[in-house]
């Protein structure tokens, strides 16, 4: 059930239009810098290219 004079669509996109603002209102700090985000992935791309390496010479 919706408001008068407002169609479920309208309803939809004005609640995450509220969603969106409010989420932006509140800024988020950075969980981890720049360097060591990217030190992470390569690490675990080395990993699991070890990992595929080693299942192949298994097999």
């Amino acid at each position: 059930m919706s408001a008068p004079g407002i169609s479920s669509e309208g309803w939809l996109e004005e609640l995450f239009e509220q969603w969106r603002r409010d989420i932006s209102s509140a800024p988020m700090p950075n969980l981890v810098d720049l360097p060591t985000a990217v030190a992470i992935v390569c690490a675990a791309r080395e990993r699991a290219a070890r990992n595929i390496t080693a299942a192949d010479a298994a097999e």
